[in-house]
């Protein structure tokens, strides 16, 4: 990270976890629920449109 302003600096060191950890589960959930969906197993509503399951890697 390069430069950040004051504010944000402060919440990054308030963090109980590494930035880079809290993106990964971050990330992970959302492959998670996008996978739902391309299943069908929920939808999203707003006329949001998801990856084919392919493209989610």
């Amino acid at each position: 990270m390069k430069t950040l302003n004051s504010a944000l600096a402060k919440v990054l060191k308030r963090l109980s976890y590494p930035l880079e950890v809290i993106l990964i589960y971050v990330r992970w959930y959302v492959i998670q629920i996008m996978h739902m969906v391309v299943k069908g197993q929920t939808k999203i509503k707003g006329g949001a449109k998801c990856p084919s399951p392919g493209k989610l890697r």
